[in-house]
């Protein structure tokens, strides 16, 4: 009976408004209750994550042809983006981790630390890397872009082994602080988001699985057939009940 009253009345938007008006209560106490634990793990639990900047700017002149300033500026954008997958690779992230052996980070734990992005028609390319404590975030920030430079400066047999990148990293300026943040906005966003959606989900649920009639009209609809009377509930006793 459930799905033949869903496919023969549907849910339209009037209706849904009633569902919700008529399960105001439950879907405000919902909804409350994913705000107040997402104002304990957010507030509370949850760690400050220590964020940390550095930038350095890519050298826009392309050494190996004779080319106008504008090409210059377009081989530059190309090693942006190049710098940009370069400073996450394996060549990097496998120094960085050898310099920061005191810590015990692994290779992921730093990949997954390092944001590194690059704005349009810019030539800077910006390293920001998050930690649990100031003193990680900028020692991990400044260690990445030093050990870019080393990495993309690299020789082998007297000749550099990334030609394309070698001494194209230049004018860098290293964090000497960090800025923390608990996040807790963003928790208590996606906390009310999730109390509202699950409550709503429960009302709608509660209406699929409902194969009462709510009205007259909705039984002489489902049957084909007038209805000339309505009578009250009765209770077992033989009495009436509203």
């Amino acid at each position: 009976m459930v799905e033949e009253k869903y496919e023969e009345r549907g849910l339209s938007i009037s209706d849904l408004f009633f569902l919700v008006k008529k399960n105001l209560l439950m879907i405000i106490i919902v909804t409350f209750i994913f705000i107040l634990c997402g104002s304990i793990y957010g507030f509370g639990i949850r760690k400050t994550t220590y964020s940390a900047d550095a930038t350095a700017i890519v050298m826009a002149e392309n050494s190996s042809t004779t080319t106008s300033g504008y090409q210059d500026y377009l081989y530059s954008n190309y090693l942006i983006n190049t710098f940009k997958d370069f400073i996450v690779s394996d060549s990097v992230i496998e120094l960085v981790k050898d310099e920061l052996k005191e810590y015990g980070l692994t290779k992921e734990q730093i990949v997954d630390s390092i944001t590194v992005g690059v704005t349009t028609n810019s030539l800077i390319v910006r390293i920001t890397a998050k930690a649990g404590s100031t003193t990680l975030a900028v020692k991990l920030v400044n260690t990445v872009l030093d050990k870019a430079m080393e990495a993309a400066n690299v020789m082998e047999n007297g000749e550099y082994k990334y030609n394309v990148l070698a001494n194209k990293l230049v004018d860098m300026e290293y964090a000497y602080e960090a800025t923390g943040s608990r996040g807790a906005t963003t928790v208590l966003v996606i906390s009310v988001l999730l109390g509202l959606i699950v409550s709503l989900g429960i009302v709608l649920i509660k209406y699929l699985i409902d194969d009462t009639f709510t009205s007259k009209d909705e039984f002489e609809r489902m049957f084909k057939i007038n209805v000339l009377a309505l009578l009250q509930n009765i209770q077992g006793n033989g009495g009436s009940k509203e």
